[in-house]
């Protein structure tokens, strides 16, 4: 089959549900209110993760923000994409943003153990991950709340 290579017509990402975009700054990404207070709620709600996962819901698809701490590692990388898949699966249109992030986390915590089993069952070497992290690292974890 022959197509024109000008045309993107077969880019993979167009195909990516969900659309994740890595490494975004805070301020760059076009999600609901930037204020101080979310900012604060987001970096209090993300202490004990090495990113910061955000979504704009009010596209037609889902998009998902992921900017990084320093410290981040590929299992970093992997747990925001376990979490923004699970967010995609369950997402509530009508549900409020923040409360599902928080509930998105607590999955995260009840179930990524036994998904990193399965992962080790399956014969997949889990100390080799090699997720880069984007090298925009844009969050200095700050403990200061």
């Amino acid at each position: 089959m022959e197509c024109n290579k000008e045309e993107n017509i077969l880019v993979w990402s167009q195909f990516m549900k969900p659309k994740i975009i890595f490494g975004s700054p805070l301020e760059k990404m076009d999600v609901m209110d930037r204020s101080h207070f979310l900012v604060e709620n987001l970096l209090k709600l993300y202490a004990n993760e090495k990113y910061i996962l955000v979504v704009n819901p009010q596209l037609d698809d889902l998009k998902f923000y992921v900017s990084f701490k320093v410290g981040a590692t590929s299992l970093s990388v992997l747990r925001s994409i376990w979490q923004t898949f699970w967010l995609s699966e369950n997402w509530e249109s009508k549900g409020n943003v923040y409360d599902q992030l928080a509930n998105s986390l607590m999955e995260l915590e009840d179930r990524f153990d036994d998904f990193i089993q399965k992962l080790k069952s399956s014969k997949w070497d889990t100390q080799q991950l090699n997720l880069k992290v984007p090298k925009e690292i844009s969050i200095d974890d700050i403990n200061t709340f």
